[in-house]
């Protein structure tokens, strides 16, 4: 009994070490007409829904840096302070950083570059097929190979296009992802009125120009969630939508893989 009591012991100590292994290269799901990005604190950020391409690599760690595969996957979309818009390929003054694992990503840019633009604001545009991968580091004992990159982010991520972007749940997903992007970071989840969150998300979805069905969709899910928020199954509304968002992302991955088992 004590022999395996140490066993067990030593086994869970191991278990607990982190994990010297590059992350997975994720996918990134398109964002329409862009997304807001929100300044604080000296830097301006977008939440992106993002899925896995590699089963067998580790989901990121929160924070863990990555970089777009395709340069031209990714775009700033500036808004000027005389109304005009200027666009630019977005790789060379962003960073991106994981969020919840695998299921979002952060965009992320200096607000000074933004004032130095004459900007007021900017959206991300992410293109079909748009992916990352993650930084390499010099301490990884296992890091990604030239030929993993290479099958991660073309056969891979092609099959993801076709099996996973254009669903259903993938729009759920984006529509969950517009009105967490319209809601403060843990500011205000349990207390914040239902109208002053509505109209939080609301902003957001005009800055993005969300209209017709997808605009229906976030209506309706935000009645889903401020409802169970109202009947105490949740903790907050923001906490629902994560939640449901994040499960959307769930589900897909597991429809992406049983697909790959499949083929």
């Amino acid at each position: 009994m004590i022999r395996t009591t140490v066993i067990f012991l030593a086994f869970s100590t191991i278990s607990a070490l982190p994990a010297a292994a590059a992350p997975q290269v994720l996918a990134v799901l398109s964002t329409g007409n862009g997304a807001a990005m929100k300044c604080e604190n000296g830097e301006c950020t977008a939440s992106l829904s993002s899925y896995c391409l590699q089963q067998n690599r580790s989901e990121p760690d929160m924070g863990a840096p990555y970089h777009a595969a395709n340069p031209t996957s990714f775009t700033l979309v500036l808004e000027m302070s005389d109304g005009s818009q200027k666009s630019v390929i977005a790789p060379d003054m962003m960073t991106y950083r994981a969020e919840r694992g695998y299921k979002s990503v952060e965009a992320v840019v200096a607000e000074n570059f933004l004032r130095q633009q004459g900007a007021v604001s900017a959206r991300v545009m992410v293109g079909p097929k748009a992916s990352l991968i993650p930084d390499p580091d010099e301490d990884d004992l296992n890091p990604l190979t030239e030929a993993e990159i290479a099958l991660a982010i073309g056969p891979s991520r092609i099959m993801g296009s076709l099996i996973v972007d254009t669903t259903e749940d993938a729009k759920a997903a984006r529509a969950l992802a517009v009105m967490l992007r319209g809601i403060p970071d843990w500011q205000g989840w349990p207390t914040t009125s239902r109208g002053d969150l509505w109209g939080m998300i609301d902003n957001v979805a005009q800055l993005e120009n969300v209209v017709g069905d997808d605009y229906s969709l976030i209506e309706s899910e935000f009645k889903t969630c401020a409802d169970s928020y109202e009947s105490s199954e949740y903790y907050g509304i923001g906490y629902c939508l994560r939640k449901r968002h994040d499960d959307e992302l769930l589900k897909l991955n597991k429809q992406y893989w049983n697909f790959q088992a499949g083929s």
